[in-house]
This record gives C-alpha cells, sequence and structure tokens, in this order.
C-alpha cells in the first residue's frame, strides 16, 4: 500500500485536495503500480503521472552466500524518523542473533533528535555499526556491495520497493 492512501484505499483529503488546486502539478511515481493506484484510487489523470524508469526495479538479485555465515544488513541514506531505524533496532535486540550485523549509514544534520533516538536504540543491540556521515558515490557501491539484504520501515515511502539512494 501507497504511504499516501488509507486502509480503505482513499488518498489523503489534505493532499488530493492541494493536488486538485495545482492543475500544473504532476506526479512522479516510482513505478507502474502506484502510477496505476493513483490513476484508479485517487481518479489523478493519466497524463499527471510520470513513472520514472531509473526508479522501477526491473530484477531481483539475490545475495551472494558467504562462507562465514553471517546475516549484514544495511539501512542507507539520510536518517529521518519516519525511516524507522529505532524499529528495526528494537527487533534486532529481540532477535538477539549474534550471525545478524546491521549497518546505518548516512547522515542527516538537520535531525539531532532522531541521531539520539537512534544512538539509544542501539544500546543491547549486538553487531551495529553506525556510520553516521554523507558517502561518495564510490563508497556507497561499496558498502553496498557489502551488504546482504538492504532493509528499510519507510513508512510515508511511496512504495517500499524504492528508496532514492539505493535506487541511483
Amino acid at each position: 500500500k501507497s504511504g499516501l492512501f488509507n486502509s480503505a484505499g482513499l488518498i489523503s483529503k489534505f493532499f488530493y485536495s492541494q493536488l486538485q488546486k495545482q492543475r500544473n502539478v504532476n506526479l512522479i511515481c516510482s513505478n507502474n503500480a502506484i502510477k496505476d493506484e493513483f490513476e484508479q484510487k485517487a481518479q489523478i489523470a493519466q497524463d499527471r503521472l510520470i513513472v520514472r524508469p531509473e526508479r522501477t526495479v526491473l530484477s531481483v538479485t539475490r545475495p551472494s552466500v558467504r562462507r562465514d555465515n553471517k546475516l549484514r544488513l544495511l539501512s542507507i541514506g539520510t536518517t529521518r524518523r519516519t525511516k524507522n531505524i529505532h524499529k528495526i533496532l528494537e527487533a534486532l535486540r529481540l532477535a538477539n542473533n549474534p550471525n545478524v550485523y546491521y549497518t546505518i549509514a548516512g547522515a542527516n544534520p538537520h535531525e539531532n533528535e532522531y541521531e539520539r533516538i537512534i544512538e539509544n536504540a542501539m544500546g543491547g543491540v549486538k553487531n551495529v555499526l553506525r556510520i553516521n556521515r554523507f558517502f561518495s558515490e564510490q563508497e556507497y557501491k561499496e558498502i553496498l556491495s557489502d551488504c546482504d539484504f538492504a532493509i528499510s520501515c519507510e513508512e510515508k515511502q511511496a512504495t517500499n520497493i524504492s528508496s532514492g539512494t539505493l535506487m541511483e
């Protein structure tokens, strides 16, 4: 489900009213499924919906099997409360699996309060690496190639299969 639609499939009234007022505004969708959802459920004209192919997942690559039997998870990109990194940390604390390694890579200089929440949530969680800075393109490629799965609990992302950092 898109974060813009409620459980009944209705778009937020505020968002919809703003979209109706601003006739010159188009929506960029990460894939055709989201485009169809806006077209069908919100009755947004097809010519106002743009799919950005570079943000569309064309195939899924399975991670390579490592000999050390460790699972490497990654959250990457700008840290903000809607990404729910603290909930991921809580789940890892409850799982208490010594073979799971989690890296939180990225920063947000405007979210000092959420950075403190992340730091507090890291307490009691084993095998967590926090890299609190921005990365070069080469560094992003390296950190992505070292993980088995990139995970997200984004609650306001239009779709859970897209992340600006991951898809670019």
